[in-house]
Order: C-alpha cells, then sequence, then structure tokens
C-alpha cells in the first residue's frame, strides 16, 4: 500500500495552480514520503487544465484529472474514492495556495 493521496480540487486557479503543486511537490520530497498529489480539475472555463496536463507531464509524483464541474465538494469526495483502497492516507487541500 503506497503511503499518501493528496488530493486537490481545482477550479479556475490558472495564476496560482503552478506554484501550488510546485510548492506541495517539493514539500512531500523533502520529507521523503511515498505521495502522489491528485489535482482534480473540475471543470475550469480558464487554462487551468492545460496548465495541469503539462505540470503532471513534468512531474512523475503529479496526476491530473480533468473532469466536468461538478462542485467542490463532490470533487473531494470522488478523489477519496478513487484512491482510498490504494493508500493507506489521504489529505486534502485546497488549490489557492492559502495553506503556506
Amino acid at each position: 500500500m503506497k503511503e499518501l493521496a493528496l488530493i486537490m480540487p481545482v477550479y479556475n486557479e490558472e495564476g496560482a495552480i503552478k506554484n501550488v503543486l510546485e510548492k506541495w511537490d517539493k514539500t512531500l520530497s523533502d520529507l521523503h514520503i511515498d505521495y502522489k498529489i491528485f489535482a482534480y480539475n473540475d471543470g475550469s472555463k480558464d487554462k487551468t487544465g492545460e496548465i495541469l496536463d503539462e505540470i503532471s507531464s513534468q512531474y512523475e509524483n503529479i496526476i491530473a484529472i480533468n473532469k466536468e464541474n461538478s462542485g467542490h465538494g463532490p470533487t473531494i469526495l470522488k478523489g477519496y474514492r478513487d484512491n482510498a483502497e490504494e493508500f493507506e492516507w489521504i489529505f486534502q487541500i485546497d488549490s489557492d495556495d492559502e495553506m503556506k
């Protein structure tokens, strides 16, 4: 079983998402945790999806999931359901860089 899944619901965050993901990736890597970051793009209307696809192709521990808009809560629940059986721990964080 893998150690940690970080679930991040994302909606219209083209200005911040690259920096947020890079900071979380570095922090978790520095802690030597076996992790994956799952960025769930909840039908963003800006360039968030394109940015997520680009960054996930550059970082092996960042996974972009593009989906139709269903709202913040349902997107979080999807992340938990998608990863609950594969990871020992699941952590959810917002994509707006409020937690530093």
